[in-house]
């Protein structure tokens, strides 16, 4: 495979993606601290990691992904890096919404 991607007369050098990277999470308190992610990751994994970390359910725990643009992460079983998140991205940790409904 070639590193580079000529575009306009332009030289672009594309860097593989680290196996494992670091990312910022901002936490339900305002605290601030960084976990490793391993590319294979599902938000399920690190929604436990956090859980564990933080002594809070993870059915309780949202993440969200703080860009141009705030991106929940819903889908539990897809993989981190499908949401776009990169080294050094902020991910902010929530409460899940609680679903209302009526009452049987």
């Amino acid at each position: 495979m070639d590193s580079s991607d000529k575009r306009d007369g332009a030289t672009q050098i594309l860097t593989p993606m680290p196996e494992i990277f670091q990312v910022k999470v901002l936490s339900l308190t305002g605290q601030k601290f960084r976990i490793n992610v391993c590319t294979r990751d599902p938000v399920l994994a690190i929604l436990d990691t956090l859980g564990k970390f933080l002594g809070v359910s993870t059915e309780r725990l949202q993440l969200v992904l703080v860009k141009n643009s705030y991106i929940p992460l819903n889908n539990l079983e897809r993989l981190v890096i499908s949401y776009g998140i990169r080294e050094g991205d902020t991910l902010r940790l929530q409460p899940a919404r609680i679903k209302s409904g009526p009452l049987n």
